[in-house]
């Protein structure tokens, strides 16, 4: 009986650890060539799941459950100006609409350096392609500095949803 007790202990203590599976590999165990399909994400499960929200239900109202992460992040719209704030971006295809679904849902998420909006101005010597929310080189004149790309004398407005226009180079095609 302090066998079994002893047993169930370590089967216990052993439920947090990492469990690795290779591809072709069931829950069963070593390579046997069984009927379950390996995990998703190449053959290999990396154990626990992120902690946080599953579904969109986990989330306040207004906010989607990034499911690679578990995060709650605001909704967005990547068709609307600035809709994310400072620091943030809309990532268009940031989610899904459940967990093994195959469409895209827009949510708000940290920018990088190279995307703009009305909050996130470019640096000088840049302007923001409100379209694309990407900084590409101003050009004075109709010339670009480099010699690979061509001025496009009105790549966007000034702001998102201005109507007036604004020069900027981009690559030849």
């Amino acid at each position: 009986m302090r066998s079994i007790s002893f047993l169930m202990a370590v089967a216990l203590c052993g439920c947090g650890g990492l469990v690795v599976y290779q591809a072709g590999e069931s829950e069963g165990g070593g390579g046997s060539s069984s009927s379950t399909p390996p995990p998703i994400g190449g053959g290999v499960s990396t154990g626990p799941q992120p902690v946080g929200c599953t579904l969109h239900t986990d989330c306040p109202a207004e906010q989607l459950c990034i499911f690679s992460t578990g995060e709650c992040r605001d909704a967005c719209d990547s068709e609307q100006c600035d809709a994310c704030g400072p620091g943030n971006a809309c990532n268009p295809c940031a989610t899904s609409a459940c967990p093994d679904c195959l469409d895209c849902r827009g949510a708000c998420e940290p920018g990088s350096a190279s995307q703009c909006d009305d909050d996130d101005p470019c640096d000088p010597g840049f302007v923001c392609d409100h379209f694309n929310r990407v900084c590409v080189p101003s050009c004075d004149n109709g010339v670009c500095a480099d010699p690979n790309m061509v001025c496009e004398p009105c790549i966007t407005g000034s702001c998102c949803g201005c109507d007036d226009c604004v020069s900027g180079c981009v690559g030849l095609l």
